[in-house]
């Protein structure tokens, strides 16, 4: 069986807290098939498929702060109830 690996990047702008980031951004890699697929939330929506946000995987931006995914599920339970109005 293939090994899928999650790793979780909080985006911080100016005026944001760690509990509640700007963005969640999810980079999921299987290796077999070979896949990684970058993906952002926001309280606003749910996940995307976004290639753009891979800058924060590669170092490219300040803004991107690792994250357990005990702390991703702990703020996307928050954003979840507004992703259902």
């Amino acid at each position: 069986m293939a090994k899928t690996v999650h790793k979780y990047l909080a985006i911080m702008h100016n005026g944001d807290a760690s509990d509640s980031p700007s963005l969640l951004v999810r980079q999921t890699v299987c290796s077999d098939p070979p896949i990684i697929i970058i993906e952002g939330c926001s309280k606003a929506g749910g996940w995307q498929e976004d290639n753009s946000l891979y800058k924060y995987f590669m170092g490219m931006s300040e803004e991107g702060h690792s994250i357990s995914q005990k702390k991703a599920e702990k703020i996307l339970s928050k954003w979840r109830k507004n992703w259902e109005t």
